[in-house]
């Protein structure tokens, strides 16, 4: 069992856990960078609001968990990780919208219909679970479920009949924050200063990296109101 960080003081200041701050603010980093990007490069849609705010609140929100939830959590109650959780929980939420737009065009409106429904259902129960429980867990459960059977599933299906770039990045992307949510289950650490948790976060920049890479070569566009693929 890898032991928690030491303390560490700037001017001070007591931080706890720093690495693990450092490498939430790693994935900050990743997202906040997406987000400029990509928020003025794309086309005007329902894709393009929903990806790029997943960005920036998925940034925020793990920014709000490694300050609030590891740095400066000996001043602050449990309750103070909740909102970097929440956060966290709609952030996958907007980018499991942003698939199911860019997959609409190869759907039924049943099965369009039925995904949104999944995916709001899936919210409004975790954010409850997570709220109610105060247990990280439940976060997981939502991440690992939406990315698997929405994100992964739709963008593996969309490759499957356009050959697109990036869908099949998006289910690279989706392999490596599985491979995070692994190491963080199974607490493989280095050290107490590169713990299970650190390695989680830098997969999980990686993650981000890719999703990022995959919204750029996602040649799915809307035109008159409808997705169609680029040729």
């Amino acid at each position: 069992m890898i032991e928690t960080q030491p303390s560490i003081w700037i001017y001070g200041i007591r931080i706890d856990e720093p690495v693990t701050v450092i490498t939430n603010l790693l994935v900050t980093a990743v997202c906040i960078y997406a987000y400029l990007r990509v928020k003025d490069s794309l086309d005007t849609s329902k894709f393009q609001r929903f990806i790029k705010y997943y960005f920036l609140i998925l940034g925020i929100g793990i920014g709000i968990g490694g300050i609030a939830g590891h740095g400066f959590l000996y001043a602050l109650s449990t309750a103070w990780k909740l909102p970097g959780w929440l956060l966290s929980i709609f952030s996958i939420t907007l980018l499991e919208r942003a698939i199911i737009e860019k997959t609409r065009f190869l759907l039924t409106q049943n099965m369009h219909n039925f995904l949104i429904w999944v995916s709001g259902f899936k919210l409004v129960l975790f954010m409850f679970l997570t709220s109610y429980s105060v247990n990280f867990e439940f976060v997981g459960y939502h991440t690992g479920l939406g990315l698997i059977f929405i994100v992964a599933s739709c963008s593996t299906f969309t490759f499957l009949k356009t050959k697109n770039t990036g869908s099949s990045l998006y289910v690279i992307g989706v392999i490596v924050s599985a491979l995070s949510g692994v190491i963080f289950m199974n607490k493989w650490g280095v050290s107490m200063w590169f713990n299970h948790i650190d390695i989680s976060h830098v997969f999980m920049s990686m993650a981000c990296y890719f999703f990022y890479k995959a919204t750029l070569n996602l040649n799915i566009k809307q035109v008159n109101g409808i997705m169609v693929l680029e040729k």
